[in-house]
């Protein structure tokens, strides 16, 4: 008995240390807008055959949504960090006074940042919003122990703050908002591993 109970308990010690399987992601994006540049109501999802790919590189956290048409690509990019961003990882709160930022490398921001390009499988050129403020309100946001994004919730709201042509009065007006979902799903414990783990139970509940 104590043989068995040994060998079961070496079988489920293996299991555990095998390498686990790449989990898929998924997610969503939605932007209703009115720039001078993107002018629709839009929502890209992987339940419609859109891939998703994020880095993050000195905390800011870039996510790309594509998927490939006969006419070409549709591409979504959306970049966003907090000011400072390589000492203030992004975490679960509403960040105020969040301006477009065209992120470069190794360049620290006074202010929060968001930047948000589109690429159309007709047109076929990128389009960056620009001359906005507003707000990320940040309601889940988690990352792997390499760094890599795990998982967001995160809503956005935007106006523009000045005008496009500044010999023209404006009135500040909403320009953009959305929402931005990205999750990894995390590996269920197999059905065999639940089995063997009850047997290894039973076994020791029984010895006693």
């Amino acid at each position: 008995m104590k043989t068995l109970v040994k060998i079961i308990c070496l079988l489920i010690f293996t299991l555990l240390c095998l390498p686990k399987a790449s989990a898929a992601t998924t997610g969503s994006f939605s932007y209703t807008g009115n720039t001078r540049s993107i002018v629709l109501d839009r929502t890209v999802s992987t339940e419609d055959g859109f891939t998703i790919t994020s880095s993050v590189v000195d905390n800011v956290v870039s996510i790309q949504f594509e998927k490939l048409y006969d006419t070409g690509p549709e591409i979504w990019q959306i970049s966003f960090a907090d000011a400072y961003a390589a000492s203030a990882p992004l975490t679960a709160r509403q960040y105020t006074g969040v301006e477009s930022i065209f992120f470069q490398e190794g360049v620290e921001y006074p202010i929060p940042g968001f930047q948000l390009s589109y690429k159309s499988p007709v047109v076929g050129y990128f389009s960056g919003v620009t001359t906005i403020v507003g707000y990320l309100d940040i309601v889940e946001i988690s990352f792997s122990p390499s760094g890599s994004l795990e998982s967001l919730d995160m809503n956005y709201f935007f106006e523009q703050f000045r005008p496009l042509d500044e010999y023209v009065s404006y009135t500040p007006q909403k320009i953009m908002q959305g929402s931005l979902f990205v999750n990894t799903n995390i590996p269920e414990t197999s059905s065999t591993l639940l089995v063997l783990l009850g047997t290894c139970a039973l076994f020791f509940t029984r010895k006693r």
